[in-house]
């Protein structure tokens, strides 16, 4: 089932029947928590517990539950007066990698005492422009000193015992444009990216990590965008780069890929080559999704075989993750509220 594939995100801060029911039933990989789902530790931890009590893959598993905590302007736990003030990756840059470790270590410990599994972070975009998106996200301007400090900081989430993801593919450093709110467009060649893409291919080979694509056309390579582009995530991701881990799209909501209906997108991205697509904003889009797939039974079928791909990456990755025991919120409130986190 098409559900498989995706990582959805929630109303508010618990989960409504009609969540409950329609996640059960599709089968959905995940769920994304948003600060719009988040209000404190307590309410937090038994979110994801009620999430992961869903069991919904096809093989009894819980699904995962990821978050966006890349520190500085993207911390989704900000308001939240109980968590820390986690720094951005330029603040972070500027300290030696055995601290961004530690750093790094204590936000996965946290997060995965809370209930999460996988942190979308860190950017390891080039920035080759001043991109107002990217302000205060980035490591730095040299693909070496990128590697080396998100290197650090990826080894110390997974240290944490949470599942890194590296982003956004092939690099969102040579646009100015939003791709919340237009399809921004890249006039290099493949060539061109050669330092970009150097950055992720030595991350990924060092750690087993999720890389995430961006929603970027680039029209001297192959006029569709980079989280549908097959020369871009089989030919030189997969092929070229060797990366055989977790291809998660970024959110397919956004205004970048208004073009195309839910249910394009979404065939799409797995025509391309991603495994886990993101639906994280609104739930008409997710309902359109399946819909489209119930009305196109031929399309899920000729997916099917992209679809058990998914699930087997999926799979692959849980069993990865270090795993920790089921805890009551009084034992991880002990443990937030200990010096060690």
């Amino acid at each position: 089932m098409i559900g498989s594939s995706l990582m959805l995100g929630l109303e508010s801060e618990s989960l409504s029947k009609k969540e409950r029911s329609v996640f059960t039933k599709q089968k959905v990989a995940g769920v994304i928590l948003f600060k719009r789902n988040l209000k404190n530790f307590k309410q937090i931890h038994r979110l994801c517990q009620d999430i992961k009590s869903l069991s919904l893959d096809h093989q009894g598993e819980a699904p995962l539950i990821a978050i966006d905590m890349e520190g500085g302007s993207v911390n989704r736990l900000a308001h939240i007066k109980e968590s820390l003030p986690w720094p951005s990756a330029q603040e972070l840059s500027q300290k030696p990698s055995n601290e961004i470790f530690e750093i790094a270590q204590i936000l996965g410990e946290r997060l995965r005492l809370l209930g999460f599994d996988i942190n979308f972070a860190p950017v390891v975009d080039l920035p080759v422009l001043e991109s107002p998106l990217l302000k205060g996200r980035t490591f730095g301007n040299s693909p070496e000193f990128i590697i080396e400090k998100a290197s650090a900081f990826m080894k110390g989430l997974q240290a944490g015992g949470v599942i890194p993801c590296l982003k956004h593919f092939p690099g969102h450093g040579s646009v100015l444009e939003d791709s919340h709110k237009v399809l921004p467009k890249d006039f290099r060649l493949l060539k061109d990216l050669e330092p970009q893409l150097r950055i992720f291919e030595t991350l990924f080979q060092h750690n087993p990590v999720c890389v995430m694509t961006a929603h970027i056309e680039f029209p001297n390579i192959e006029k569709t965008p980079a989280s549908f582009s097959q020369i871009l995530l089989q030919e030189e991701l997969k092929k070229k780069r060797g990366f055989s881990g977790l291809l998660v799209s970024d959110d397919i909501d956004m205004a970048a890929l208004d073009s195309f209906s839910p249910g394009e997108r979404v065939a799409r991205s797995l025509r391309g080559g991603c495994h886990l697509i993101l639906i994280c904003q609104k739930e008409e889009t997710y309902m359109e999704v399946f819909r489209y797939f119930e009305n196109h039974p031929e399309i899920q079928k000729e997916l099917e075989p992209l679809i058990k791909l998914s699930c087997q990456k999926i799979s692959d990755l849980k069993k990865e993750q270090k795993k920790i025991p089921s805890l009551s919120w009084e034992d991880v409130f002990q443990k937030l509220s200990s010096k060690k986190y």
